[in-house]
């Protein structure tokens, strides 16, 4: 399967096939709330598809016996995780997405260059817009295409963050 897109391997199970020919699992579950869920269980091939499925029946059974595993999830991901930490884990997370590796540095490099230095430390749910203009408005006038590459990448951060739940 090479083509982009969402493949079911049965009993909740989905591989999904990104953009650069990456993979991963997916259990979509409901959980105890009845609402439905899509959990990650990691990549292709590092997670081979007796993991995923013996994964899919170990949440299935939390499920039955009442806990939430998403809220456990939750409950394991560190809450005070900075900007920086959550850059380069989104960063690692994507790398193996482009194929150009002189993309996946320049994507790094400038957050380093432009935003790690002024708002590095500061922690990820405490991000705020004024955070933000800090970084960007000293660059906007000289370097506009840099500034709003930054700006799209701490967005990006911003909207990973909040899936993951560090926000």
């Amino acid at each position: 399967m090479r083509t982009p897109g969402r493949y079911s391997v049965g009993r909740n199970l989905l591989l999904i096939v990104h953009k650069g020919r990456t993979r991963s699992w997916i259990a979509r579950l409901t959980g105890p709330t009845k609402k439905l869920h899509d959990i990650s269980l990691g990549k292709h091939p590092e997670v081979s598809l007796a993991d995923a499925r013996d994964e899919v029946g170990t949440l299935r059974k939390q499920i039955r016996e009442g806990r939430d595993p998403i809220a456990a999830k939750r409950k394991a991901l560190p809450t005070n995780c900075t900007f920086r930490e959550a850059a380069l884990a989104r960063h690692n997370e994507r790398a193996c997405d482009f194929r150009n590796k002189k993309h996946v540095s320049q994507r790094i490099n400038t957050l380093r260059d432009y935003a790690f230095g002024k708002i590095g430390d500061t922690r990820i749910d405490e991000l705020k817009i004024p955070d933000v203009v800090y970084v960007i408005k000293p660059i906007w006038r000289d370097k506009r295409e840099t500034a709003e590459r930054v700006l799209q990448r701490i967005v990006a951060i911003s909207v990973w963050a909040v899936l993951i739940g560090y926000r």
